[in-house]
Order: structure tokens, then sequence, then C-alpha cells
């Protein structure tokens, strides 16, 4: 009667898959060595751990005159690869921005909106994601101004020539 080896079985989890690896089976081998090897599945080998995007520097609120271009920049780290969604919302509704039109950057880490105009003033978030997971930015706000403030004004007065100032109904 043969006498059987006893058997380990290595169980490891990767990105939601379950690998199973049979080590020391019995039998005879002419090398007399184990499975070796350092990819997926192999004994001995696990997966790195995902983290969760963090948001390390956040979009900061502006304020931009008509016509000219807002830009909000978002850094976020964690596993990649990182996706990104810009959002803005007014009065009371979100909606995802997307690009076309004076927006470009909807799913990146820089969104820019040229030609600011008033439908433009509103709350932006960004929203990173990977695989493990997902952050949501604070909020920026975009405030459009008309003008440029603190510009000079001139205005000039006339004399009026040759009327009579009634003031007796005063």
């Amino acid at each position: 009667m043969q006498s059987l080896n006893p058997v380990s079985l290595g169980v490891s989890s990767m990105a939601g898959a379950l690998c199973l690896a049979l080590v020391g089976c019995g039998g005879s081998s002419s090398s007399g060595t184990q499975p070796t090897g350092s990819g997926p599945g192999s004994p001995g080998t696990t997966a790195p751990a995902a983290t969760v995007p963090s948001i390390t520097t956040a979009p900061a609120s502006q304020t931009v005159v008509v016509g000219l271009t807002a830009t909000f920049t978002v850094v976020a780290s964690g596993s990649g690869p990182l996706t990104y969604q810009w959002q803005k919302a007014a009065a009371g509704i979100t909606n995802n921005v997307t690009d076309g039109g004076q927006i470009s950057g909807a799913q990146s880490g820089t969104l820019t909106i040229g030609s600011i105009g008033n439908p433009d003033a509103a709350d932006y978030i960004v929203i990173a994601a990977n695989g493990a997971g997902s952050v949501t930015s604070v909020v920026a706000n975009l405030s459009v101004q008309s003008t440029i403030a603190g510009g000079n004004i001139t205005m000039a007065i006339q004399e009026a020539v040759n009327l009579d100032w009634d003031t007796t109904d005063v």
C-alpha cells in the first residue's frame, strides 16, 4: 500500500477572485521540489489591497468676470486608476457636468469653463473613484461678476446754458 503525503491548501483572494493552490500533493518528482512562482495564484503571493481615494488638494471657490475662464482643479490619491466626475449644483438640482461648448475636463482632475456667463454661477464638486470606493470633494463655489470691480468711472456734467431753473414749487 502506498503512503500519502500531507497536503496543504493555499487560499488567497485577489480582486474578488478566489485562488486555490494545492501544494505537496504527494507522488514522486524527479527534482523533489515544490511548485514555485510569483504570479497571481502562486503559493505565498497576495495582491496588494486597493485603497479608497482621498482628496489631497480640494477645488477652490472663485469669482470670475463674465466672459473670462474659470478653472477648478482637484488632486486625489489612492489605488489607480482613478476616475473623476465633476458635478454642478444650482437651485437645489445637482447634475453631472459634461464636456462640450465652453466646458472641458468634466471627467478629469481639472474642469475648465470658458466664456463664463451668469448661468455658470453655481456650486461645483468632484467625485474621485476607483475599484475600492469613491470620495466627494468639498463644494467650490463659482461666483460670476458682471464687471471688473474697482475700475474708474468718469462722469461729466455739462452746464446748462440759458436755462431758468424754477424752484418756486419745490
